[in-house]
């Protein structure tokens, strides 16, 4: 029990060092009128909307990691959940883990621990390829008292009909390695049979404590777990290490106890004047001096700089008045550790310009409902202009505070995301690591996991963000839950919606490029609860930084560059870094849209070689072919080509020459710098001396490309023409180059 405690502990430490504070420590669940199709899949379900969301992804970027809540309130009630995770470049294994633990909040009389219940669920031991199955094998505990020493309860040993089986459960996976889990869970509200295996005990009331973990095992090395409340982790065994309930998260049925005050990332930044971007700072002048700590603030009184307006638009969600305040901090942007934060101020020798900087802000009232924009006013001294003026783009930081009732989904909120347009984008970020707990070498060992998103040809919909309902499901049943709550769109910014936002009309496609920064801690987690164990270490989630960027045109395809002093691949997506404790770490990101092109011109030459009884009259030669594509899109195509191909004439017979004219329908493979294709067409075959015949040919190359519009291509053809007795057949083996335009 010590043990436990103490990493606990740990964890907190851990999690105040790092700035990040519990988020969202009480979750409301809603009544919905549609129950979530049951299905792995939970995008557009009627189901979901309105249901209450929780984040478990890092923070500073898009939250794409969450779970979802939602509950039913008929004779049989159920509470839905549903997890969405799509940040990490680690395949889904057979160690992963999810884990939900709920216990009521009834007086301490001795019933609430052993009202208890505890399920593992293990989604890929059975399969981990794209498709919708049910997951390889859950357990559940009862009476939290003796979990630590008990071994779990495999539903699918009991009797058919126990609610908790996995068949009643599904995970769908996609081929980017991207999943979602659904499962709903029969609730049994009556105390008197609390302690049988008929469902959760939850009260009549509704409030029970709550405990979400996702284990997610890269390889057989690393473990790192999106739980909530966050860093509350398992630790040191997932059997034995489950948190204490007294470290859970609240769970409610009713609004008023659990709704809250919501900030997002997207609804942090800054104006400046002259700026376009809503993430940087304006200093006083760009200031050459090296030594800005010796600058004197007497020497350079009332220079300051334009006014840095920085701003943040929390929501009340609560059912009553909201009262708060909040503090703003900067950083260089990037991931910042935590002493890299800067708590916005002037020094107590620095005489302020009107008006007065406030940092915390003054105290506001937020009736429900409405987004409050509450904002700091910072022109910059002259000294701070050189402190700070040499990296402009800045990671922001809010902590909110309340009084009375008050309550916030996550405190602090950060925002390391940027935007940009492209053909080519470049920019640095800054991962600090001045602030962690000293390590046995001095050097700071991060793992950092880099994603990719494509969002093609998005136009935002006019008034509203959502995606339509699924085929199959009728838009009317989101009707009575879309009345009684505010939409998806209202409350949950998605990456998709947040690209949309950044760029006019004209922007057809965007990538967001995210980068996830984790810590290796050095401690360690058994995954026990199979008789196959595996001991791994322990990561910790220390903040990440994200690029949006919009191509104006069509996109042929996205390329990237990661690169940084102590940057190692570590697979695809993955990648070590190592930093010297104190200091900071720079890394380099260049993203480059290549535009699509409809036409393409190409030559090639090479070798003809003749086939069958063709064959016996002649010998190979040189072969060329001039060739328009017309591409109707990066996979499909129509190509002319006009050809020669001369053969040697053996002992009897004359060289012969081929002149062909065809069509060809092209199909290319894959978007890399490699593009597989194949071809196949018909045409017209004049052969010399003789006359023309109809014939077809296939084929199949690659094309690697050297720029936008330059490539280099190697080509196979088999060609037979149509001659009438005996058909004249032969290959070509060729290479050459083509322009697109």
């Amino acid at each position: 029990m010590r043990l436990l405690q103490g990493s606990i502990a740990m964890a907190a430490i851990l999690a105040g060092m790092a700035g990040t504070a519990l988020a969202q420590g009480d979750v409301y669940i809603p009544v919905t009128s549609t129950p979530p199709v049951i299905d792995g899949i939970l995008a557009n379900d009627p189901g979901w909307e309105g249901s209450s969301r929780i984040d478990l992804d890092c923070s500073g970027v898009a939250p794409v990691n969450y779970v979802r809540l939602c509950r039913t309130a008929d004779a049989s009630p159920k509470i839905y959940v549903g997890f969405r995770m799509e940040s990490t470049s680690v395949p889904p294994g057979s160690f992963d883990r999810i884990i939900l633990a709920l216990q009521p909040m009834t007086p301490d009389d001795g019933t609430a621990a052993a009202h208890a219940w505890r399920i593992h669920i293990d989604p890929f031991s059975q399969r981990s390829d794209a498709g919708t199955y049910s997951p390889g094998g859950v357990q559940f505990w009862m009476n939290s008292a003796g979990w630590k020493n008990a071994t779990g309860t495999d539903p699918d040993l009991m009797l058919t009909s126990h609610w908790l089986q996995k068949a009643n459960m599904k995970v769908t996976c996609e081929a980017n390695g991207k999943w979602g889990f659904e499962m709903a869970l029969t609730v049994n509200p009556d105390p008197a049979t609390a302690q049988q295996n008929i469902g959760v005990y939850v009260p009549s009331q509704g409030r029970f404590k709550l405990y979400l973990d996702v284990i997610k095992i890269e390889g057989t090395s690393l473990a790192n777990q999106h739980a909530w409340p966050k860093n509350v982790f398992v630790s040191p065994t997932l059997t034995g290490g489950t948190p204490l309930p007294d470290t859970w998260g609240n769970a409610s049925y009713t609004a008023s106890a659990s709704t809250s005050v919501q900030l997002t990332y997207d609804k942090i930044g800054t104006t400046i004047p002259p700026s376009l971007k809503n993430y940087s700072i304006a200093p006083y002048t760009p200031v050459s001096d090296p030594d800005c700590p010796s600058i004197v603030d007497a020497e350079h009184s009332g220079q300051f700089g334009p006014s840095n307006t920085i701003y943040c638009k929390p929501r009340n969600r609560m059912p009553m008045t909201a009262e708060l305040r909040t503090t703003f901090s900067i950083a260089d942007w990037g991931v910042p550790a935590p002493s890299d934060w800067f708590t916005v101020t002037y020094p107590p020798t620095v005489a302020p310009p009107m008006p007065q900087l406030v940092n915390p802000t003054d105290w506001a009232t937020v009736a429900p409902g409405i987004m409050k924009t509450m904002t700091l006013q910072w022109p910059m001294s002259y000294k701070q202009s050189c402190q700070m003026g040499s990296v402009l783009d800045k990671s922001i930081k809010v902590d909110l505070e309340g009084k009375g009732d008050t309550k916030f989904t996550e405190t602090p909120v950060i925002r390391s995301v940027a935007s940009g347009l492209s053909s080519e984008f470049r920019h640095d970020a800054r991962i600090g690591t001045a602030g962690y707990p000293a390590t046995p070498d001095g050097i700071e060992h991060l793992i950092l996991d880099v994603t990719r998103d494509v969002h093609p040809r998005f136009v935002p919909r006019a008034g509203s963000t959502q995606a339509p309902p699924r085929r199959g499901i009728a838009a009317a049943a989101v009707a009575p839950a879309a009345a009684a709550a505010p939409s998806d769109a209202d409350l949950y910014v998605s990456a998709e919606a947040f690209a949309a936002a950044q760029f006019a009309p004209e922007v057809q496609e965007a990538l967001t490029w995210t980068c996830r920064a984790y810590r290796r801690t050095g401690k360690t987690l058994s995954i026990d609860d199979r008789p196959q164990k595996l001991t791994v270490e322990e990561l910790q989630a220390v903040g990440g930084f994200e690029y949006v960027v919009g191509h104006a045109g069509e996109v042929e395809s996205w390329a990237s560059e990661f690169s940084g002093q102590g940057l190692r691949r570590r697979s695809d997506g993955l990648y070590d870094l190592d930093i010297p404790a104190g200091k900071v770490g720079l890394v380099h990101t260049r993203i480059e849209a290549e535009e699509f092109r409809r036409w393409a011109a190409g030559f090639r030459v090479g070798f003809s070689v003749p086939h069958g009884k063709f064959a016996d009259a002649v010998d190979g030669g040189l072969t060329e072919t001039a060739t328009l594509e017309y591409r109707f899109s990066p996979h499909l195509s129509a190509e002319g080509r006009f050809g020669y191909a001369h053969f040697d004439g053996t002992s009897g017979f004359t060289d012969t020459g081929i002149t062909n004219t065809s069509i060809e329908a092209k199909v290319s493979f894959l978007s890399g710098d490699w593009q597989p294709f194949v071809n196949a067409g018909v045409g017209y075959y004049l052969i010399t001396p003789g006359q023309g015949h109809g014939g077809a040919n296939v084929g199949v190359g690659v094309r690697w490309r050297l720029s936008d519009h330059l490539g280099l291509v190697a080509s196979y053809d088999y060609h037979d023409v149509f001659v009438q007795g005996s058909d004249a057949q032969y290959s070509e083996i060729q290479g050459g180059a083509d322009l697109r335009f």
